[in-house]
């Protein structure tokens, strides 16, 4: 046995080295005829798009990790899959305009009445969504009237389980005309919620010439658009780049094969992970970084045949990232860019998210980009995260020593300690209907964050405190009285309606962190802010209060007028008329004996009732409380 054994060994090893050496070949056959060339690059900016289908036979995995994000459902065909509002009838009355939301079948549609005798003035088909994580918008086209796709006046918001007009929506104040955000989709929807957009512009030489004569010419209303998409909502190729010669090129399984077993990075298509930090950020920027076209030619290009960047190249040869010293294109010394940035450049608004990250600093040295903490096709769908990126976990692999001694570092007990988000990334931008972090990733400075006129970290937390206070308990670890005017104060009645706003999310959001005094301290401020003239201030003062008072016994007495009250309409309208006098009456009557004196810097007297005098000067005095911002979304 043992003889035949020897006998065999040397054929084994003839065998297995002819299996090495045909293993091999084969291999160096492949990589000799396979490995990938400088010329198999294309120019992605002459390649057609393909669509998200075209990836699924190959890249399963990735394509069923895409196709449950909201980038895959930020604009849709309208129908029972993707509209998530109750089309049933229910009447919206808002401003003296009656609207019916209506479905026959898979058709959905606004109709606008006469509110006095029910007709049917208008009729709106429904034919697209916009959105669906938060809110959804919706897109009317009726070719009889208009070639143009238009956003229509109400949204559906899922925190709120109801139809929201949009004047309600964004940053503007009680009055605006019905139709203020009734806008021509096109425009600029089109460029960021889909892949491959064409606007298609039809009669710009038309309009031209009547600018040339002298004529007025409202070109927002009067430019017609034939438009296109190679893909409704963010597909593949928005990050990946057009993919035809991708597929052209990897028609062939031996190629597939190669490029399998040698892990080659594949010229024929963009994966941002082989990027530098820089290109690989820019492929987000392209939509998260409001930006410009540089120029008129690159204007009409863009109203034309959309936008000329492709991941990959330098966004900024094809687009000029908005800044609050850019200039605003026919409106010559206009703040309308500059109200969209914290006066120290730090954005202020969503879409700025690109803008942010180049303002970090350090952070991006040291090569951090977008997914470095986002996952395009992994985590949680909601901020496409994976969990460990919401803990110090996601800091920890730069700054070890701060995420290991976090409650000395930050100088808070767990969970604060926990939370590197809340001190560097604070919630200070806004977006539709909601309060966003940063993502200029910074140290807190209270005293001189406040002396720039934004929010700081520290007092989103300690909004019954003052930045100075709060200056001095980071720097020197001093707590004492605080005779200074209060975050809170400041933020209300001296700032414009988006300090409000972060203020009184800020109020509700971190409640949790604070001690019931502090709390209650807030309470007669968020009463008072619910007679502001922005629908935002009074919906975020709402739900602040509604927090505060769900967890205190004491407060619980606040609750069902607060439930009752509509944030979108002014308290003088019939169905608010009568709660806010009903809400002060109960505050008035919560027994406060044993309460803490509010610090001076709060405006409050003893009996916790708000010094309206001091309230009432500071609100005459600022020339910001009814700054209109537009948000541009």
């Amino acid at each position: 046995m043992l003889c035949n054994m020897a006998t065999r060994l040397p054929v084994i090893a003839l065998v297995l080295a002819a299996a090495f050496i045909a293993v091999a070949g084969v291999l160096l056959g492949l990589a000799l005829g396979y490995a990938p060339k400088p010329e198999d690059r294309p120019d992605f900016a002459s390649l057609e798009f393909v669509g998200s289908e075209s990836c699924f036979s190959c890249h399963r995995e990735r394509h069923a990790t895409w196709f449950v994000t909201f980038h895959r459902t930020m604009t849709q065909q309208a129908g029972q899959e993707s509209v998530i509002a109750p089309f049933d009838g229910r009447l919206l009355d808002f401003q003296g305009v009656r609207t019916r939301p209506v479905r026959e079948g898979e058709r959905y549609f606004f109709e606008y009445l006469d509110p006095e005798t029910g007709r049917v003035l208008d009729r709106i088909p429904v034919v697209r969504t916009v959105g669906s994580r938060r809110y959804q918008q919706y897109l009317g086209h009726d070719p009889a009237r208009s070639p143009n796709h238009y956003r229509l006046h109400w949204l559906w918001h899922r925190e709120e389980g109801r139809f929201v007009h949009l004047n309600a929506a964004f940053l503007g104040p009680d009055g605006q005309d019905f139709d203020a955000h009734l806008n021509v989709w096109e425009q600029n929807c089109i460029f960021c919620h889909n892949t491959g957009p064409k606007p298609g512009v039809r009669n710009l030489e038309a309009l031209g010439r009547r600018l040339a004569a002298g004529e007025v010419v409202e070109t927002a209303s009067l430019t017609e658009y034939e438009s296109r998409v190679a893909e409704l909502g963010i597909a593949c190729e928005a990050c990946h780049a057009p993919g035809a010669r991708h597929i052209e090129h990897h028609r062939d399984p031996l190629r597939r094969l190669a490029f399998r077993i040698f892990g080659w990075a594949d010229p024929t298509i963009v994966n941002p992970a082989r990027l530098d930090p820089l290109r690989s950020a820019q492929v987000c920027g392209q939509c998260h970084g409001q930006r410009l076209p540089p120029g008129p030619q690159a204007l009409e290009r863009w109203l034309t045949e959309g936008p000329t960047y492709r991941p990959g190249e330098d966004l900024h040869q094809h687009a000029q990232p908005l800044w609050p010293e850019t200039p605003v294109p026919g409106l010559p010394g206009s703040d309308l860019f500059a109200l969209r940035f914290w006066p120290d450049r730090t954005p202020r608004l969503t879409a700025y998210e690109y803008q942010g990250w180049l303002l970090s600093g350090p952070h991006l040295e040291a090569g951090l980009s977008c997914i470095g903490c986002h996952a395009m096709h992994g985590g949680d769908p909601l901020g496409m995260i994976e969990p460990v990126m919401r803990s110090k976990a996601a800091c920890a692999g730069c700054h070890a020593r701060e995420a290991k001694e976090a409650v000395a570092h930050a100088r808070h007990a767990a969970p604060v300690a926990e939370d590197c988000y809340a001190c560097h990334m604070p919630r200070i931008v806004y977006g539709v209907m909601e309060i966003h972090k940063s993502h200029r990733i910074e140290n807190p400075s209270p005293e001189a964050q406040s002396e720039a006129d934004r929010p700081n970290a520290c007092n989103l937390c300690h909004l019954e405190r003052s930045p100075e206070w709060a200056q001095a308990a980071l720097i020197e670890g001093i707590v004492a009285k605080d005779a200074a005017e209060a975050e809170l104060v400041r933020a209300l009645h001296r700032g414009d309606p988006l300090r409000r706003a972060v203020a009184l999310d800020a109020a509700g959001r971190y409640a949790g962190y604070r001690s019931r005094e502090a709390n209650r301290m807030l309470v007669p401020h968020l009463l008072l802010a619910l007679e502001d003239p922005y629908p935002s201030s009074r919906r975020f003062a709402r739900r602040s209060l509604l927090e505060i008072a769900g967890r205190d016994p004491e407060l619980a007495v606040l609750l069902p007028p607060l439930t009752e009250l509509d944030w979108m309409r002014p308290l003088t309208e019939p169905r608010n008329r009568g709660l806010l006098p009903e809400l002060w009456a109960r505050w008035r009557a919560i027994p406060k004996q044993g309460w803490p004196r509010p610090d001076p810097g709060l405006w409050l007297a003893s009996d916790y009732l708000p010094e309206l005098d001091r309230v009432r000067a500071a609100m005459a005095q600022s020339d910001r409380r009814l700054r209109l911002i537009h948000i541009g979304e």
